[in-house]
């Protein structure tokens, strides 16, 4: 069965660290397997499209909201490269089920987690 790609919604669970300015909203594009989970066997043939990004204010340290930055699995969850430098330290992004009302963190390279819970998921292709 050919994985779903879709658009993933989450909205911060709190304030950000240190009373800093509110950040947006996470925004996913990544494949599904039918359990709705991020499926590391499909990432292959979306490779190209699978992309973290913001609307609205990126997370303190999150280099460049604007750009669309590349998702790859990885044993520990997804990593992702929010800067163009090879050399910076990745991002970790975990998440159970992929679903309305489900949950997923954001590890920025400094240990502090970021939650998020998803407010819509919409498929793709």
């Amino acid at each position: 069965m050919r994985a779903s790609l879709v658009r993933v919604f989450a909205a911060p669970l709190a304030s950000p660290p240190s009373g800093g300015p509110p950040f947006g909203t996470l925004v996913l594009v990544v494949p599904l397997t039918g359990s709705d989970q991020l499926d590391d066997a499909a990432f292959a043939g979306f490779a190209d499209v699978v992309t973290i990004t913001w609307e609205g204010p990126a997370v303190p340290g999150w280099p460049n909201p604007e750009r669309l930055a590349p998702l790859r699995p990885d044993p520990r969850g997804w990593l992702v490269q929010p800067t163009d430098m090879e050399d910076a330290p990745p991002w970790r992004v975990v998440a159970q089920a992929i679903r309305p009302g489900g949950y997923l963190t954001l590890w920025p390279p400094n240990g502090d987690s970021l939650g998020f819970r998803i407010v819509n998921v919409e498929t793709l292709g």
